[in-house]
């Protein structure tokens, strides 16, 4: 009888351990590339549009981010964005057309999730 009590005992405390992995992954901190850092940066940098950033791809133009009507912080990207959707930090906002042209920008204006303001507050620390 003692022997099948233990067996249920370790079962049950495997599944308990089971269960606690989303919430001990929870705990862990984002880790963030040096140009995810600079794109949720950009979205600190203007009270009219608080923790948003600005997108924009074209067929003829190379993507790139930017704190919304500052042309000064453009930074030119790859994946990040990909990057920081998967990991929940960013999330769409709303979409917009660039021009009559095959050529001209597409807009895309992304705003961080709580979990992206958390961590734009810790990185923004100094």
């Amino acid at each position: 009888m003692s022997y099948i009590i233990e067996t249920v005992t370790i079962i049950a405390m495997v599944a308990a351990v089971i269960a606690a992995i989303p919430t001990v992954i929870g705990w862990l901190p984002t880790k963030l590339s040096n140009k995810e850092r600079d794109v949720l940066l950009l979205a600190k940098g203007d009270s009219g549009y608080p923790y948003m950033i600005l997108f924009v791809c074209g067929i003829t133009k190379k993507a790139y981010v930017q704190t919304p009507f500052k042309h000064d912080t453009t930074t030119y990207i790859s994946d990040e964005l990909v990057s920081l959707t998967c990991k929940k930090l960013i999330k769409v906002a709303f979409l917009r057309e660039g021009g009559a042209y095959s050529g001209d920008g597409q807009f895309v204006w992304y705003m961080l999730t709580r979990k992206g303001i958390d961590v734009l507050n810790k990185i923004s620390k100094p």
